[in-house]
């Protein structure tokens, strides 16, 4: 359950990073000295790479939470069978001593 909250804070603190990257650019744009089309360019290849960087981020953010999901699953499985097990004991402990 934790690890899918880390990894929402994650995804969110991409998505920050990334509009966060696209108001500095385009702040950078207005105010830039070179020539608006050299400028430009310049914006569009770094928001693009870190378009790519963020969904490389996303994309690992995403298989730790399945990871993880699938650790606590197993975790829960394997508590049950032994919980399981155990009462099974107790029932047919009780049963004996009382004789059936």
């Amino acid at each position: 359950m934790a690890d899918d909250q880390d990894a929402r804070e994650i995804g969110m603190f991409v998505a920050g990073a990334a509009f966060g990257a696209l108001v500095g650019a385009g702040v950078a744009l207005m105010y830039a000295p070179q020539s608006g089309r050299r400028t430009r360019g310049k914006i569009r290849r770094s928001a693009e790479d870190l378009a790519e960087r963020a969904e490389e981020k996303v994309d690992h953010a995403r298989e730790d939470a399945r990871r993880a999901a699938r650790d606590v699953r197993q975790k829960a499985e394997e508590s049950g069978e032994r919980i399981s097990r155990g009462v099974k004991r107790g029932v047919e402990e009780g049963r004996s001593r009382m004789g059936r």
